[in-house]
C-alpha cells in the first residue's frame, strides 16, 4: 500500500495534464452514454420510428473496431493533443447536423456514424496515455479521476437537458450539447501538453503488435471487456425506453441521472481499490455487479426503489470497467505502446456493444420487451468477470519495463 504523502504529491505534480484529460473525456464521445436516451425517446415518439429499428444504432459502434487501434497508434506516435484536436473540431459539427435532421432514420444513422468517428478522438484510448505517462503511485485513482469526467458531466447534462428540451425541443438540446463539447474541448486542448513523452516512443509496428498478440493478458482483457459491454445498449439509447416499459414516465430523467452517478462513484471506488489490491480481484468483483441489476430489471418487481437500485448497479459496474482495463494494460505492457494496446482493447469494448445490439434487435422485435435481453445480459456479464479474474495467472512487468 502506498504512503499518503507520495500519493498526494504525485497527484499535485501533474494536476494540469490530469485536468486537461478529465475535461477532454468528459465532453467527448462518452457523454452520449448518459444523454442519448433522452433524445432517443423524443425522436421515437415524434417520428414514429419502430423501437427495433431504432435499436440498430447500437450496431454502428462496429466502426470503432478498426478506428481505436489506429487512434491508439497515432496517439503513441503523434501525441494526445494532436489526436484530441480532431475530435474537438468534428464532434460539435455532428451535433449541429442532428439538430437539423429530418425524420429519415437513415440520415440519423449516418450522422451517428460520423459522430462515432469524430468522437473516438475524445475517448480513453487517447486520454488515458496522459495518466500512463505520468503516474505510478496514484495511477489507479488518476485513471478514476479522468474517467469520472463523462458520468459527472453526463449526469449534469442529463438533468439540464430535460428543461432545455422542454423549452427549446430536442433540436435545441442538440445545439446545447454541441456548444458544450466545443467550448470545453477547446479548454482541454489549451491545458494539454503539446507533445507525448520522448522517453516512451513505440518501436516498429511489426514488433509491437507481435508482442501484443502473443500476450494472454491482452486476449483476456479484450474478452472481458467484450462480454461485459454486450449489455451496454441498455445504458445508452435504450435506458429510458426500457424503464418506461417498467412504468417510469418519459419525463422522469432522475432515473437516467442515477446511471452516470453510479458510474462516477464506481470510478473512484475501483480506482482506489486498484492502487491497493490485485487488478484481477477488483475487476472480477466490480464488473459482476450489473448482473444483479439486470436480474432485478428482468423480474416482475417494478418498485421505484428497486428500479433505481438496478440502474445504480449498472452504473457502478460501468465505472469499474474503464479503470480496470486501463490499469491492466498499464501494469502488463510497456508505456511506449500503452495506447497501441488500449486501442484494440477498447475496440473489443466497442465490438461487445455492437454484438449486444445485434442480439437486442431481433429479441426486441420478436418478444417486444426487454426481459429476454436482460437475462442474456446477466449471463454474459458474469462470464466477462471470470475472464478478468483469470488475469491473476500472469505476472506484471517490473517498474523499469513499465516506464521504458
Amino acid at each position: 500500500m502506498h504512503t499518503q504523502p507520495g500519493y498526494l504529491k504525485e497527484l499535485k505534480a501533474h494536476i494540469r495534464p490530469l485536468t486537461a484529460a478529465t475535461i477532454g473525456i468528459a465532453f467527448g464521445l462518452s457523454i452520449n452514454n448518459y444523454t442519448a436516451s433522452l433524445f432517443g425517446a423524443h425522436l421515437v415518439e415524434e417520428f414514429g420510428w419502430d423501437r427495433a429499428d431504432f435499436a440498430k444504432i447500437t450496431v454502428f459502434a462496429l466502426v470503432l473496431l478498426p478506428l481505436f487501434p489506429l487512434l491508439g497508434r497515432l496517439t503513441d506516435v503523434k501525441g494526445v493533443r494532436f489526436v484530441a484536436a480532431l475530435g474537438v473540431i468534428g464532434m460539435p459539427l455532428t451535433m449541429v447536423a442532428f439538430a437539423n435532421m429530418t425524420g429519415d432514420i437513415n440520415l440519423f444513422f449516418a450522422i451517428n456514424l460520423a459522430q462515432l468517428i469524430c468522437g473516438a478522438c475524445l475517448t480513453s484510448t487517447v486520454f488515458n496515455r496522459v495518466v500512463a505517462e505520468r503516474f505510478t503511485l496514484a495511477r489507479g485513482i488518476a485513471f478514476a479521476i479522468i474517467m469520472s469526467g463523462p458520468p459527472l458531466t453526463g449526469g449534469i447534462a442529463a438533468w439540464a437537458l430535460g428543461p432545455v428540451i422542454g423549452e427549446y425541443g430536442w433540436r435545441g438540446g442538440y445545439l446545447f450539447m454541441g456548444a458544450l463539447v466545443f467550448l470545453f474541448g477547446l479548454l482541454s486542448l489549451i491545458l494539454l501538453p503539446a507533445k507525448t513523452s520522448r522517453t516512451a516512443q513505440p518501436s516498429t509496428v511489426k514488433r509491437d503488435y507481435g508482442f501484443i498478440v502473443r500476450s494472454p493478458v491482452f486476449w483476456l482483457a479484450s474478452l472481458g471487456m467484450l462480454l461485459c459491454n454486450m449489455p451496454q445498449a441498455l445504458g445508452s439509447n435504450q435506458l429510458m425506453l426500457m424503464l418506461h416499459e417498467n412504468g417510469v414516465p418519459l419525463t422522469a430523467s432522475i432515473y437516467v441521472s442515477l446511471y452516470p452517478f453510479g458510474v462516477f462513484v464506481g470510478r473512484f471506488i475501483t480506482g482506489a481499490a486498484l492502487d491497493r489490491f490485485p487488478t484481477h480481484i477488483v475487476g472480477a468483483i466490480g464488473l459482476a455487479l450489473p448482473a444483479i441489476g439486470f436480474a432485478i430489471l428482468a423480474s416482475p418487481y417494478d418498485g421505484a426503489l428497486m428500479l433505481g437500485f438496478a440502474v445504480l448497479l449498472m452504473g457502478l459496474a460501468q465505472g469499474a470497467e474503464g479503470d480496470v482495463a486501463a490499469y491492466a494494460v498499464a501494469r502488463h505492457f510497456p508505456l511506449a505502446i500503452f495506447a497501441t494496446v488500449m486501442g484494440p482493447v477498447n475496440a473489443a469494448t466497442a465490438v461487445g456493444a455492437s454484438l449486444g445490439g445485434l442480439v437486442l434487435v431481433p429479441m426486441l422485435g420478436h418478444f417486444d420487451n426487454y426481459v429476454p435481453f436482460l437475462i442474456f445480459s446477466t449471463i454474459v456479464t458474469l462470464l466477462g468477470s471470470i475472464a478478468l479474474f483469470l488475469l491473476g495467472r500472469y505476472p506484471t512487468l517490473n517498474q523499469e519495463s513499465l516506464m521504458s
